[in-house]
């Protein structure tokens, strides 16, 4: 891996542990009940941050070694499953379960985008 992007590689996951300890407390609070909509619409915030921190390293790999992401519609969805699969350049990124548990990120990121935030609903956000 270059220097260029095991720099964004760390810093990335140096921010994605920030995100995750300062979303800590009300977490574990959302744990035992219902939220009222500033956290709900908080936590919506964390899941969202979360997935883009992550895409964002994706990209940054995708960029150094493939020559970058699709310019297709989906290329979210795309970028994600090339992660599972060596290419001549790089060895597979991600496991198929661990593209299989971003995935539900990755959706929530592209509907938290396209809402007004009082559509949100808790319960699709509980699990995580």
């Amino acid at each position: 891996m270059s220097a260029e992007v095991r720099t964004i590689v760390t810093e990335h996951r140096q921010k994605l542990r920030r995100l995750i300890d300062s979303y800590r407390p009300l977490l574990s609070e959302l744990r035992t009940r219902e939220p009222q909509v500033v956290e709900r619409d908080s936590a919506a915030m964390l899941l969202h941050s979360f997935y883009m921190g992550a895409e964002f390293i994706l990209r940054a790999i995708s960029d150094a070694f493939d020559g970058g992401v699709s310019k297709r519609g989906d290329w979210h969805s795309a970028l994600l499953s090339s992660m599972v699969q060596p290419t001549p350049n790089r060895p597979a990124v991600l496991t198929s379960s661990t593209a299989t548990a971003l995935r539900p990120y990755m959706l929530f990121r592209h509907r938290f985008r396209n809402i007004y935030n009082f559509e949100l609903r808790w319960t699709p956000m509980q699990p995580w």
